[in-house]
């Protein structure tokens, strides 16, 4: 499967399909360390930066899917971060990449999603540099 057809089907996983910078990041970070057995392949090379394992080719991604129509661009009033969140095209696309999955990684990729959602921006840090105390190094985030 192509980087941008994985990238639709995770995003898919989410019923409301919104996320932020941190989420998304971590999102394919966990992904990419707890499931490229399954999947045989890594779609992204982590390193650690301000906030944790970071990969820019990630967000370039993103924009071409953005300028594609697969995805919206969203900045926040309260903070001008940016919010990803897939278009009626991208949810259909991401939905039949996603059936080309096995169910088993359909589901773990499912179960990440809403775990990594689930968590405000410190637990989500906690959790990773908890889990990956290599991904701290150079962070500018003490939690």
């Amino acid at each position: 499967m192509k980087k941008q057809e994985f990238i639709l089907a995770v995003l898919s996983t989410k019923s409301d399909h919104k996320y932020s910078p941190v989420q998304v990041q971590k999102l394919f970070f966990l992904i990419d360390r707890l499931l490229a057995p399954k999947l045989d392949q890594v779609f992204f090379n982590f390193q650690p930066y301000h906030y944790g394992p970071f990969d820019s080719t990630l967000y370039k991604e993103l924009e071409d899917l953005f300028f594609n129509d697969f995805l919206k661009i969203y900045r926040t009033s309260y903070n001008g971060y940016r919010i990803y969140t897939l278009t009626d095209k991208g949810i259909q696309k991401g939905s039949e990449c996603l059936k080309e999955l096995k169910k088993d990684i359909q589901s773990d990729i499912a179960d990440l999603n809403n775990f990594v959602t689930s968590l405000s921006f410190t637990e989500l840090l906690s959790v990773i540099y908890k889990e990956y105390p290599d991904m701290k190094a150079n962070s500018i985030f003490n939690c």
